[in-house]
């Protein structure tokens, strides 16, 4: 890999790691919405892809009824439509370790359970995960993206998706050897109705070692294209970390709370500016 500068965000990091009375459980890779967190459950080292659910309202956690389709799903992207809580996440083919199905689904009212699992977006060769949910705060729309096959679904009630490509060209001209996967959902960035914003993530491999650098984009619904890109930054640790949730810390300003994971072993959440953001904060130094 070639020598590069990386961005650190400047903000405060901030330590939420969740555990149980066991000390070897884990709640890892939390999402947001409203009035829910989301995490993965890690016991010691072995993965059980349950659906914990923090109400951030009374401060209780408990666990989902699992649903029989969805026995293995994990790393949920959770968010509000209509008044209800829905969820995008990823279900693993076991017999080949790769992400075959992902699933748009809805919670009952009370998150006690799942409701209805909306559509599945089904993967014959590459593996698809970490598509991303944008709620349209004008047209109450719901589209799902994949924006590393630069992919945008549009749902309706009727159970039609609608399928076309955001345009690229942004990144292609930036950063043209960037392999962007989707991290955060996207946020109404509150500066016109057609403008959202979220990170994503770029994979590095370095000697067999797994690195994650993220970017700060924006999106305008309108024409369906890419408008910003920022600097890539690190979040804590240069290393596996990949951001999975983000919130405004109040809808009348533009400090975000951004939640991500460290090597599957814990989640912190950093809050910081949209300019922060944007600039992809303060030069750290070269790294390889």
């Amino acid at each position: 890999m070639a020598l590069r500068w990386v961005f650190r965000l400047s903000s405060h990091i901030y330590h939420t790691i969740k555990l149980e009375e066991n000390t070897d459980v884990y709640l890892i890779n939390p999402s947001i919405s409203r009035d829910y967190v989301y995490y993965r459950r890690l016991v010691g080292n072995i993965f059980k892809n349950v659906i914990i659910l923090l109400d951030r309202r009374t401060g209780v956690m408990k666990q989902v009824t699992p649903h029989p389709l969805l026995d293995n799903i994990e790393d949920l992207r959770i968010f509000d439509y209509n008044h209800s809580v829905w969820f995008v996440g990823s279900k693993r083919d076991d017999a080949t370790n790769t992400f075959w199905e992902t699933f748009l689904c809805e919670f009952d009212k009370k998150c006690d359970s799942i409701k209805k699992i909306h559509h599945t977006f089904r993967v014959e060769k590459d593996h698809i995960k970490n598509i991303v949910p944008l709620v349209s705060t004008s047209n109450n729309g719901l589209y799902v993206i994949d924006i590393n096959k630069a992919d945008v679904y549009e749902y309706d009630y009727s159970k039609n998706i609608k399928k076309f490509k955001l345009d690229m060209s942004l990144q292609k001209t930036l950063f043209p050897q960037s392999e962007l996967c989707g991290s955060t959902q996207f946020v109404d960035l509150h500066e016109n109705k057609n403008t959202y914003g979220g990170v994503v993530h770029d994979l590095y491999i370095v000697l067999g070692q797994r690195y994650y650098l993220h970017h700060w984009v924006e999106i305008d619904i309108k024409e369906w294209k890419l408008v910003y890109m920022s600097k890539p930054f690190i979040l804590a640790n240069f290393g596996i970390e990949f951001a999975t949730g983000i919130t405004r810390t109040n809808d009348s300003n533009d400090h975000f709370k951004i939640f991500f994971g460290l090597k599957n072993s814990c989640n912190f959440s950093t809050t910081c500016t949209l300019q922060e953001l944007r600039q992809g904060g303060t030069v750290r130094g070269p790294v390889l």
